[in-house]
């Protein structure tokens, strides 16, 4: 195998519950994952030492980068150094509660595993995904989930539609840490339906962090309502911000919603849908980015 290409999705949630900080210092969750077509690239090749390249250029330190630790935890397991060039090319903003990072990591895992023929089972690949974060276990599934705990509980959504969606970034970004401390627990979880259809969807669109994120940027906001206003059956922050998605009863409205929404006022916009299953070797039902 002289080249690996991958595309690693984004997510939405709907609805996220958090029920209450527990005492390892996370946060216990409740809430439902739904894949959505605005993808990252994972390309791997040959190479005689190992290679981390990204498209954008972060701050933090390139070891930092969660494909790194995907590929350090790997190689732990492996029991071998990985000789390969990895090439990161985004297009999930960063700090967007898309799950752009968490989808890198397992991505990598599920590449590396399967450039080396396959040694790691996925019950092995599950703990380690759960060593990189809260949201990477999701990525390994592959379907709509329902996600408690800190992550670690899955449960596959059956008979999830497609939904038409559409993205919008703000200019700004969320800290996911800050809005951990910020935001205010609710130990009151809801049985929301699985989103089998538009209706139950809606009932869906409940979001703890939006109790202060509306609040300290008022912008969210303002991206809600203009959502509405053009014709969303509903709109929400997804994760813990800073991108809001809003939900359409058909692809023609949301064709026709995105056409009049101001671009430059807002910040980036995806025309997308959410996804029944991923395979991440091809790329499916992701439109351009406007």
């Amino acid at each position: 195998m002289k080249l690996l290409k991958i595309w690693t999705p984004a997510k939405i949630n709907a609805p996220l519950k958090i029920l209450f900080k527990r005492d390892d210092g996370f946060h216990e969750l409740e809430t439902q994952m739904l894949l959505i077509a605005l993808f990252d690239r994972l390309e791997l090749s040959q190479y005689h030492r190992l290679c981390f390249e990204c498209s954008v250029r972060f701050e933090e330190d390139p070891e930092e980068n969660l494909v790194m630790r995907a590929v350090r935890l790997f190689e732990q397991e492996l029991g071998q150094a990985v000789r390969l060039k990895i090439k990161l090319h985004k297009q999930i903003p960063h700090q967007s509660g898309l799950g752009g990072g968490s989808g890198n990591a397992a991505g990598t895992l599920i590449a590396l595993n399967r450039w080396h023929g396959y040694p790691l089972s996925p019950e092995l690949l599950l703990q380690l995904a759960q060593k990189l974060g809260a949201d990477v276990p999701f990525f390994l599934s592959r379907f709509p989930c329902r996600v408690r705990g800190i992550g670690e509980r899955l449960e596959v959504l059956h008979d999830v539609p497609a939904f038409p969606l559409v993205v919008i970034k703000p200019h700004f970004a969320i800290s996911t840490q800050n809005a951990y401390q910020n935001c205010s627990p609710d130990n009151n979880p809801c049985p929301f339906p699985a989103p089998c259809n538009l209706q139950a969807l809606q009932q869906c669109l409940v979001n703890d962090f939006e109790k202060t994120l509306l609040r300290d940027y008022p912008q969210l906001k303002e991206i809600c309502q203009f959502l509405k206003k053009v014709g969303t059956a509903g709109a929400l922050v997804s994760g813990s911000g800073s991108a809001v998605f809003g939900v359409f009863e058909s692809y023609q409205r949301r064709d026709t919603a995105i056409k009049i929404l101001p671009r430059q006022k807002f910040g980036l916009l995806f025309s997308t849908q959410t996804l029944t299953y991923h395979h991440y070797w091809r790329r499916i039902g992701q439109k351009h980015e406007r």
